[in-house]
């Protein structure tokens, strides 16, 4: 087993083959929080996203950290395309995780794009109202 010094992640396995495996089967996924608490979870492959935030919040109330946290609606799972080597974001939360099949297995939770401009037009709409600052 080859180990990169920087990365302990075994190079002698493809990266498909968490998701060659039996379509029966469940997998550990590492999903980080916004707040950034760190978790893992074992899901069944044809999880929809929607299934899995749901998971992930239901444990994540029982962590450190959980009122930093805003509404599961305000956030989108984020992943690494092992295809294109980019971040994804997932919006469509109808789609199954063997569907995503994301990178290592490691999702994150980020915010949706959409929100921080909706903050800044509201904010904007408030001082020209008159209520806010």
């Amino acid at each position: 087993m080859e180990m990169n010094p920087y990365v302990m992640v075994d190079t002698t396995n493809s990266v498909s083959d968490l998701w060659s495996v039996e379509q029966d089967t469940d997998v550990t996924l590492d999903v980080l929080l916004p707040n950034g608490y760190f978790m893992n979870i074992t899901v069944h492959r044809d999880a929809s996203l929607s299934e899995i935030k749901e998971e992930v919040w239901e444990c994540a109330q029982r962590c450190p950290l959980f009122g930093l946290l805003r509404d599961s609606d305000s956030y989108v799972f984020q992943c690494i395309n092992p295809l294109t080597a980019e971040r994804e974001e997932l919006m469509e939360e109808e789609q199954r995780l063997s569907e995503v099949r994301p990178f290592q297995g490691v999702l994150r939770l980020v915010e949706r794009r959409g929100d921080e401009e909706e903050k800044s037009l509201n904010s904007r709409l408030s001082i020209v109202i008159g209520m806010g600052e």
